[in-house]
């Protein structure tokens, strides 16, 4: 994310021009570079959708376009009306992802109930390399929905999937399954910015990058003193402190080695949600350290935060209740990804 905000003009085309490119090469340079080994097929291909959902941002962020391709009247038309509906497929996704509560199963679930919507699509007309990545799109999310097909929608999703995965079998086709869904998407949406409709392709990644405010109650450059900031207003507040399961070394805040989950043992995972486990304990909210980069915010700080808001409005709220204990607290916008994190 800090990326994003220090790049120059002159980058962000070039990294336009060169999109397609990046695309291509972004799971082995993820798999060679960024992650540890642990990092499977399907975790490798859900960071590059990141990064192209985080890319797209940023383009959007600039005045920059291609130049579309050439086509004749009835291809514009073709396309438009494609946009749209890829646009009323988005908004049902983002209203659905708002409302859900960002477990796997919920979006298992609006995946699943995205078939239908897919298939009414209008294709015709379509110049042929766009026609051809969306039905290879459509049909790899048709092939992994069906790998998912009797997993419940409720609470006994999640009881499903941990059996699911503990099938050697089942969790291979799975994994595949998701994988060839993954790149499928990312093709589609690669594609897409050359017709300039990668917003409206774009359906899921978008729905999971949202508006978030950060209560910020103090920035510090020292763990220790962060450490005890955090205590000494947890204390005066009452609001637990967590670390959220993580540790701080040479390397700075990030999950520790052993870590139960493979895939994201050794990084930094930041706060996204307020709820934390504190003991035996689920609490609707804590008091946490997090790495400012990776908001967005000036580098090199730790930042202790006291809330999550999805407003300003509740950002205010809660740094007027922060105040008494927290003097230089402050809220400060980020654009948080919400998304999977495999």
């Amino acid at each position: 994310m800090e990326g994003i905000h220090f790049l120059t003009h002159n980058m962000r085309l070039i990294f336009y021009t060169n999109l397609q490119m990046s695309l291509r090469t972004m799971h082995d340079t993820l798999q060679l570079m960024s992650f540890p080994q642990a990092f499977n097929r399907s975790a490798s291909i859900c960071a590059s959708r990141l990064f192209l959902a985080l890319l797209l941002a940023m383009l959007a962020s600039t005045n920059a376009q291609e130049p579309n391709k050439l086509l004749d009247q009835g291809s514009r038309r073709a396309v438009a009306d494609f946009a749209a509906d890829m646009q009323a497929i988005k908004d049902w996704v983002t209203q659905n992802t708002v409302s859900a509560d960002g477990s796997e199963v919920s979006e298992l679930s609006i995946r699943r109930g995205l078939i239908g919507r897919l298939e009414s699509v209008r294709t015709s007309g379509l110049p042929s390399d766009l026609a051809k990545a969306y039905t290879a799109y459509t049909n790899a999310e048709k092939q992994h929905a069906q790998v998912y097909a009797e997993m419940p929608k409720s609470e006994a999703g999640a009881a499903w999937l941990e059996t699911m995965r503990k099938d050697e079998k089942r969790r291979s086709a799975f994994d595949q399954a998701l994988g060839k869904r993954m790149e499928a998407q990312d093709a589609l949406i690669g594609l897409a910015v050359d017709y300039e409709i990668s917003r409206q392709v774009d359906i899921f990644n978008a729905a999971q990058i949202f508006d978030r405010w950060v209560v910020v109650l103090s920035s510090h450059k020292d763990f220790a003193k962060a450490r005890a900031s955090a205590l000494t207003i947890s204390k005066s507040s009452k609001i637990p402190f967590s670390m959220n399961g993580l540790i701080y070394d040479k390397q700075g805040l990030r999950l520790p080695d052993n870590h139960e989950d493979e895939v994201l043992a050794g990084t930094y995972i930041l706060r996204r949600h307020n709820t934390s486990q504190v003991g035996k304990e689920v609490v609707e909210n804590h008091i946490s350290i997090e790495n400012s980069a990776e908001y967005g915010f000036e580098p090199g700080n730790l930042i202790v935060v006291g809330k999550i808001a999805e407003s300003a409005d509740e950002a205010q709220r809660e740094v007027a209740r922060f105040k008494p204990f927290a003097p230089d607290a402050y809220a400060a916008k980020a654009e948080i990804y919400m998304g999977c994190m495999h």
